[in-house]
């Protein structure tokens, strides 16, 4: 009986092992990771995976960045319209009342972790291993900068983590920029990131320029009060004669300067239906005014010869604040060219042949309308039920690095301010600076940057965050038209106090972001920022 019992015993293990080999079939259309870090072919596909993470953070952050600072009113269809947009303009987050925060915080790290496949897996045995090893530590610069301007104090990581090391402690922020520092001057000086050909050159820089990372790097000491080291870099950008303004201050954000001369860092869209939200497209129907439920084009021909516009769907998020248009009226009139070329005024829009509907009340209104960044009928297509802008973003232009240049020649008490600072203003048509102070360069960043997502940034290190930003979002703003038939009447902005306390911006709290409840949750070794 034994013997009978073993043979039995014998033949149900074989039997299960054929069945464990019988599934043990290799996935279809996956390779494995011990097979895949190996060719130049694969070290491109590992890049385009960190450029599609790092364009998807860049579109997070750029939303919320604008709604953190001063330049523009939530607004959208009415109070309550998108809470987590609500919560950042309001300056009232918290660790989990806002999804963008928590989307644009994940985005980074996920991006971080795709640079980090690369640099732990790929050697510099190519020219194509080479400069996808320097596009990685670019993109985990960038995205380290993001985090410890916005969140100080977050993990540092620059390897792929085995399990028992999910969890991070905080990083040290001097050890944060010294890694910033680290990446940007080791991608530059593996001299593997291409230089454009000439100033007209389209194609080189649709990847990551050495310029690009220059500009970065520079940046990277601006914001830490490295100043001689900042114009060091960024003067590098300026002698190397291949970035110039374009002309046309209104061409920006449009098809019309994807890759031109004034971009050194873009976020690159295509013009694919399918894939448009995927690429952040997206943003585009949430930038556009409302039409088609606020807004109608009544005279077609007169508003075609104003702006091409996308005038059949929008969300009318965004619009610019009275502080923005009154700072361009001070410095340029009214009917500054840089100032009509980024904000409209209602009687601007009426006289479009652009009418609204009937005693229409426009919630985060002040009567005033985006002009910069909104979408032309030419730049989207149709995504059912998105509207998808195909215009390329800059992330990096040259006017900015202009400007930082100056700020650096500001710092360091050098006369080559000026130069820098009135090529912007020449280009925005006006006069000519001879002494340039901080709070020129402040006033100018404010003003030819306005509405792009860095002005928060820039309040938070100059330390005026707590002044400029103090009644933010303490009073919400409704603009009110009256119309008579199809001609608008009188109108109004009327201001109600917000119910929630702690609007504004609170000293000990607000110069950092709260880490998202969702790391919280996983990351039991991590500390939260104060005030929250």
């Amino acid at each position: 009986m034994k013997t009978k019992y073993f043979f039995l015993s014998i033949l149900l293990i074989e039997l299960c092992c054929s069945c464990e080999d019988l599934l043990d079939i290799p996935q279809k259309g996956v390779t494995s990771v011990e097979n895949f870090y190996q060719s130049d072919e694969d070290a491109m596909e590992a890049v385009t995976a960190a450029y599609n993470n790092w364009r998807a953070a860049f579109t997070s952050g750029f939303q919320l960045k604008n709604l953190l600072a001063d330049d523009l009113h939530k607004a959208g269809a009415l109070r309550g319209d998108n809470e987590s947009f609500e919560n950042a303009w309001e300056l009232v987050l918290t660790p989990s009342n806002c999804e963008y925060l928590g989307a644009y915080f994940q985005q980074l790290y996920q991006t971080i972790y795709k640079a980090n496949l690369i640099t732990d897996h790929f050697t510099n045995e190519s020219e194509v291993k080479a400069r996808v090893l320097a596009e990685a530590k670019f993109f985990r610069a960038y995205c380290y900068f993001e985090l410890v301007t916005l969140w100080g104090s977050a993990p540092l990581v620059t390897k792929e983590l085995a399990p028992s090391e999910y969890q991070q402690p905080n990083g040290e922020i001097p050890k944060l920029w010294a890694q910033i520092e680290s990446d940007l001057t080791e991608a530059i000086n593996s001299n593997t990131l291409p230089s454009k050909n000439n100033i007209n050159d389209r194609e080189t820089g649709i990847r990551i320029t050495k310029e690009a990372a220059l500009a970065f790097l520079g940046k990277a000491y601006l914001y830490q009060g490295k100043y001689g080291e900042a114009k060091t870099e960024l003067a590098k950008v300026a002698s190397s004669q291949l970035y110039e303004l374009i002309d046309n201050f209104g061409d920006l954000y449009h098809i019309e300067a994807d890759n031109c001369k004034e971009y050194l860092l873009e976020a690159n869209r295509h013009n694919d239906p399918n894939n448009m939200f995927g690429q952040g497209g997206w943003l585009g129907i949430l930038c556009n005014w409302g039409f088609g439920s606020f807004l109608t084009i009544v005279d077609d021909a007169k508003a075609t010869a104003a702006y091409d516009f996308k005038k059949d769907q929008g969300y009318a998020f965004f619009n610019p604040s009275k502080s923005l248009y009154d700072a361009f009226v001070a410095e340029e009139t009214a009917n500054g060219y840089r100032l009509n070329l980024s904000i409209k005024t209602w009687q601007q829009v009426m006289d479009m042949g652009i009418s609204v509907t009937a005693n229409a009340r426009f919630f985060g209104s002040e009567g005033l309308w985006r002009w910069k960044f909104l979408p032309k009928q030419a730049e989207e297509s149709t995504v059912m039920p998105w509207g998808g802008n195909y215009a390329n973003t800059p992330v990096i232009r040259y006017a900015d690095v202009l400007l930082m240049l100056a700020e650096a020649c500001v710092q360091t008490s050098d006369n080559a301010a000026s130069n820098y600072l009135n090529t912007v203003r020449g280009r925005a048509q006006l006069g000519a600076k001879a002494s340039i102070t901080l709070n020129d360069v402040k006033l100018e960043r404010r003003l030819e940057l306005a509405m792009e997502g860095i002005r928060f940034q820039d309040l938070i290190r100059w330390g005026d965050a707590p002044t400029v930003l103090a009644e933010k979002g303490k009073r919400l703003p409704t603009f009110s038209i009256t119309v008579t038939g199809t001609t608008p009447t009188s109108w109004t902005v009327e201001y109600e106090d917000n119910e929630k306390p702690d609007a504004g911006f609170t000293v000990g709290r607000d110069e950092l972001l709260p880490f998202p409840q969702t790391e919280m949750n996983v990351n039991d070794i991590i500390n939260q920022n104060p005030g929250y």
